[in-house]
């Protein structure tokens, strides 16, 4: 049974491989190239920081300031980001496009290779950079790449410097809120009082800095801009490639109460992996796909980029040797398949994780400190 669960492990390795390369040669060119135009979300950030503030946040207008750089307009493209992630634009803006996305995707590997080296094997790397959500955040720009390192670096620095994690958690919150939702949760739950404190601190000095510079009509039209975007998801293609609860309920077709159920309980479990993960254990590896998962379980949409720092603890979860049930939930990560119940599964699994009483995946040759503490004492976690 041992030489024939080996055998399975490296097909099933092999399949990710196989299915990961397939994805990314022959959909993600298409996501962000057509007509011999680059139209990736970059074109998106881009624009906003180089148009006036008016229109930054008017759907129709924004998309068709994009039009000249796509070979005509391709559809609604609208800003979605906060105006705290403009002034980190700006310096961008004054570059032509290409070049500019050069250099921004080239700072963005930098960061989050920076970031996570510590929690990365050599064995994992080749996993990762292969796995469409690392290569779909890398090619299209997006800014998952920054918030990603600000999250990992946190995480790694909260016990030594709190306050540093604090500052780092409150910038990734004004460039994308919605990947660090459940952070408050979080440090509620590991003790991090000061670190929250500080997080907290960062927000509120950067949205009152950008407020006075920026005046309010531009926040409260990012405001009626993200009520605005659902029915453009719903009725584009966006649905089908998510990772929410919401978007696995569109793909199975569900309505009324079966629809209700689901999107509930993916919020009830994204709150219970990060309160039980965050109250359980200090592994950074952990913590760091409970946060993730948890917070993406209770969005309504979330881009399979966004997924990007689930690819640690999956990628570890596929070449662990000893547990089956873990290589499926690394398998639906790294290969990008029914994303939406992938990430469901890694709730699950860092739920069951943590609820083990300190049972982490034994990870023979792996190196790295991801997966490499048991459950932390209460009185470890305190203060």
């Amino acid at each position: 049974m041992g030489r024939a669960f080996h055998i399975a492990h490296w097909i099933l390795i092999g399949l990710a491989v196989f299915c990961a390369a397939a994805i990314d040669l022959g959909g993600i060119p298409k996501s962000v190239a057509r007509d011999g135009h680059y139209v990736g979300d970059f074109t998106v950030f881009w624009t906003a920081a180089k148009s006036d503030p008016a229109i930054i946040y008017d759907i129709g207008a924004i998309s068709r300031a994009q039009a000249p750089l796509l070979g005509g307009e391709k559809g609604a493209r609208p800003f979605l980001n906060p105006p705290s992630l403009l002034p980190w634009l700006a310096p961008f803006a004054q570059l032509p496009l290409l070049p500019a996305l050069a250099l921004w995707s080239a700072l963005g590997l930098l960061a989050f290779g920076w970031a996570s080296w510590r929690l990365v094997s050599w064995k994992m790397v080749g996993l990762i950079i292969l796995a469409p959500p690392f290569v779909l955040a890398v090619v299209t720009g997006q800014v998952t790449l920054f918030v990603s390192a600000a999250v990992i670096v946190s995480l790694t620095q909260v016990r030594t410097r709190p306050l540093l994690a604090g500052v780092l958690f409150g910038i990734a919150a004004t460039i994308k809120p919605q990947a660090v939702l459940l952070a408050p949760l979080a440090l509620v739950a590991g003790g991090h009082w000061r670190t929250l404190l500080a997080a907290a601190a960062t927000g509120v000095l950067i949205g009152l800095a950008c407020l006075l510079f920026q005046g309010p009509a531009l926040w409260i039209s990012w405001r009626d801009a993200l009520s605005g975007f659902g029915e453009i998801a719903q009725r584009s293609y966006l649905m089908r490639r998510g990772a929410t609860p919401a978007n696995l309920v569109y793909l199975m077709g569900l309505t009324g109460p079966a629809a209700l159920a689901v999107r509930i309980g993916g919020v009830a479990l994204g709150l219970a992996t990060v309160w039980v993960t965050f109250r359980a254990t200090e592994d950074v590896t952990l913590r760091l796909g409970a946060l993730v998962a948890g917070s993406i379980l209770c969005i309504p949409y979330a881009m399979p980029y966004e997924v990007l720092p689930l690819l640690i603890p999956a990628t570890i979860m596929l070449l662990d040797r000893d547990r089956p049930v873990l290589w499926l939930v690394g398998f639906l990560l790294v290969t990008q398949l029914i994303l939406p119940l992938g990430v469901m599964a890694m709730a699950v699994a860092l739920l069951w994780l943590a609820l083990s009483g300190g049972s982490p995946p034994r990870l023979r040759g792996l190196g790295g400190e991801a997966f490499s503490r048991a459950t932390a004492p209460s009185e470890q976690r305190a203060g």
